[in-house]
Order: structure tokens, then C-alpha cells, then sequence
């Protein structure tokens, strides 16, 4: 019962690094569907511009305490609220890293039973420029 929505703006291709940049999005995508209830809606947002791509994952699940906030890109770390939700503790380690392999930024608002956006934003490398 989920529903994703996509909106893309910009240019028509992100030139990086092809399998960081999929785990990436598989990461962000699948916390989302994770810690979401089945109904809601999940967003993502890309918008390239100016040699920079930002990418957002936006859902409206569970949240993160602001207590946990500081740990999120930490080993195997899991929030306090996650418990009983399957998972390791190594998708947004794995995003903060591949992202800064791509030479990114990662940003994270979250706020708890109101939702978690994620966004990573890295630069694009036009061959023709």
C-alpha cells in the first residue's frame, strides 16, 4: 500500500559513480519503506542543477530521536525506536561513506511519528564541459 512519488528536475543524466550511487538510493529507499506504515506515502526528490545532483528520500514513518540523531552514521548503531524492526545498523553508515567516496554531502531532518528526510548531495561530472 505504499505509494512512491518521484519528481525530477534538471539534467536528463547524473554522471558518477554507478554502483555507490545505486546503494545508495537502494539504502535510502529501502529504510524508508522500512520504517513507514503501509499505507504512507514515500518521496523522492532529485533535482541537478549547477554541476550538483541532491537527491532526497522523504517518508513520514517512525522518526528518529533527536538523542540518536548524533549516531546515525555509526557502525551497527540502531535507534532506540527501531527495535522491533529488522534491520543491521549499516544502511545510512553505508550512505554517509559511499557518499563521501562521491565527494557529498549528507543531511538528515527527522522528527519522531512525523518522518525522516535524507539527502545526499554530490557533483556532477559533465564529460562535455
Amino acid at each position: 500500500g505504499q505509494q512512491m512519488l518521484i519528481d525530477y528536475t534538471g539534467d536528463t543524466f547524473i554522471h558518477s559513480d554507478k554502483k555507490l550511487l545505486r546503494n545508495i538510493i537502494i539504502n535510502l529507499i529501502t529504510n524508508a519503506i522500512k520504517f513507514s506504515a503501509e499505507d504512507s506515502e514515500i518521496s523522492i526528490r532529485v533535482k541537478v542543477a549547477n554541476d550538483a545532483a541532491s537527491i532526497s528520500v522523504i517518508d513520514k514513518g517512525i522518526g528518529i530521536a533527536p538523542e540518536d540523531q548524533a549516531h546515525l552514521f555509526s557502525s551497527f548503531f540502531r535507534g532506540a525506536n527501531a527495535n522491533n524492526i529488522a534491520g543491521t545498523g549499516l544502511g545510512l553508515h553505508i550512505v554517509k561513506r559511499y557518499t563521501d567516496l562521491l565527494e557529498g554531502e549528507t543531511n538528515i531532518e527527522s522528527e519522531l511519528k512525523k518522518g525522516t528526510a535524507v539527502t545526499i548531495s554530490i557533483p556532477v561530472n559533465h564529460p562535455n564541459l
